[in-house]
């Protein structure tokens, strides 16, 4: 193959317009289109892309679908013999308490508050990673029973690896002991690692040089602990968005950590409670201020008014409709949307729940932490529809596009796809509020059946678009007021 490209001081060039060169070449000359043919891998067999198929990935608010399949195989296609993988990533802290991992909702919960980062995953074949605990499980054990004063001794009471699938739903939770099974439990932890992320506890070890090594027994750097994680990186306190953006602290219980205005809690994991069920020990999962990995996160940042929040991402949806050069009607549903999208954060418990500094002003974004207990599910976006049902820039809309601007209040954080929650809505008794929750999953549907999953979507993503818009416009003006501060008001 290295003969057919041209040369030049000892280096080839295999540019994209090199290789558009062959491929003209190959249309007449037998000899460079078999040698292409050779060089080129395999396409894979992709199954049919259908509408039902479409239709069934398009209803991402329910948890599970019978007519929804990984799609994996529509995105890379079948590769014949190609061996399930596994996802592996190490981590000092791990939500576990008394040598138990969490309850499925906790796990499920720290992990989306601290994801596994592309630059700390290693993946290999499912069964390459099942051998290497095996031998790590084994050598581990053996050393806890010799010596019941090291820390392995503790590390084979607790669990020691949790296992997440693609979408973060926790599959098990594994002790030292399981991760070296006998013959008929090997086929079983094969399955629940095949394509799955495997989170370890670092006192795992069996990483050298960024590979499996089973005889590895250093523990590894991680990305969790705050702590330089990339060249160039100053640690958990820089300044400068680091490229991990969460971080996992343990704190005992009313102590604090380092005040760092960068940093701020998404959420927290009781490690140790007391026989009188009090938190001892906490794991803080916090995120940089910027970032968010879930609907909550966008509304603790700094914190701004209602008032202001609404006005800016109307703004924001207008420079975006015009950008697109959109129709004044189409203009004005998206404006409408973005003003009305956060009226259900009025509510008292949403003002509560996420540590309002008082109740003189309605907040659409705090500082936090979110009492998630307290918030008790509820969906600002459910209790926004119900707020503005009747409001007067909707009526004024077709009925149409009054249908579109209620769903894209509804849908602004990923839900209403078909369906929302109503727990915590104190609005009104769940009778009254059924028939809104009904009308929210007929409306997607209408909408989906006219706007397409595509263009449905769409019209979501602008909408979502101006309220980030909104939100970064008001962190900037707060980093401009600090640095206005810091120069002694010139």
């Amino acid at each position: 193959m290295k003969e057919l490209l041209p040369w030049a001081n000892g280096t080839a060039d295999a540019s994209t317009g090199s290789i558009r060169e062959l491929n003209e070449r190959a249309a007449t000359d037998y000899t460079v289109r078999h040698l292409l043919d050779v060089a080129t891998t395999k396409e894979p067999l992709r199954p049919a892309l259908t509408g039902a198929l479409v239709g069934g990935w398009s209803l991402t608010s329910l948890e599970s679908h019978p007519g929804r399949p990984e799609i994996d195989p529509w995105l890379r296609g079948w590769i014949e013999d190609d061996p399930p993988q596994t996802q592996i990533v190490w981590r000092t802290h791990l939500p576990v308490r008394e040598g138990l991992a969490g309850t499925k909702r906790e796990v499920e919960a720290f992990f989306e508050a601290a994801p596994p980062h592309t630059s700390e995953i290693l993946e290999t074949e499912t069964f390459r990673v099942v051998e290497w605990l095996a031998v790590r499980a084994e050598r581990l054990l053996n050393v806890a029973n010799a010596d019941r004063d090291q820390s392995d001794c503790q590390l084979a009471k607790d669990v020691a690896a949790i296992v997440i699938s693609k979408s973060g739903k926790l599959r098990s939770a594994l002790r030292l002991a399981e991760l070296s099974p006998d013959k008929d439990a090997r086929k079983k932890l094969l399955s629940v690692l095949a394509g799955a992320t495997l989170i370890v506890d670092a006192r795992i070890a069996g990483l050298t040089s960024g590979l499996l090594d089973d005889s590895g027994t250093v523990p590894p750097p991680t990305a969790d602990d705050g702590q330089q994680w990339m060249p160039g990186e100053s640690g958990g306190l820089t300044q400068q968005p680091p490229v991990v953006k969460f971080r996992v602290r343990s704190v005992a219980a009313g102590e604090s950590g380092p005040a760092s205005s960068q940093w701020r809690e998404r959420m927290r994991f009781a490690a140790k409670i007391s026989d009188d069920g009090e938190a001892r020990l906490w794991l803080i999962a916090e995120k940089w201020c910027s970032d968010s990995a879930n609907e909550e996160d966008r509304s603790t940042s700094l914190r701004q008014g209602l008032e202001d929040h609404r006005n800016w991402s109307e703004d924001r949806a207008r420079a975006l409709a015009r950008s697109f050069d959109l129709p004044e009607r189409y203009e004005e549903v998206l404006c409408a949307a973005a003003f009305l999208h956060d009226e259900g954060k009025r509510s008292s418990r949403w003002q509560r729940a996420f540590n309002a500094p008082d109740t003189a002003t309605v907040w659409a974004k705090t500082e936090g932490p979110i009492n998630f207990l307290l918030l008790d599910g509820y969906r600002h976006e459910f209790g926004s529809v119900i707020a503005v049902d009747d409001h007067e820039r909707l009526r004024c809309l077709p009925e149409d596009l009054r249908d579109l601007a209620l769903h894209l209040i509804a849908a602004h954080h990923g839900f209403a796809r078909p369906s929302i929650g109503m727990q915590g809505c104190d609005a009104a008794p769940p009778s009254v509020l059924e028939p809104y929750a009904k009308a929210i999953a007929l409306r997607f549907e209408r909408l989906q059946q006219r706007w397409g999953p595509w263009g449905l979507a769409w019209w979501e993503s602008l909408l979502r678009a101006a309220d980030q818009q909104a939100s970064r416009d008001n962190e900037a003006r707060a980093v401009k007021i600090a640095v206005v501060a810091n120069s002694g008001g010139a």
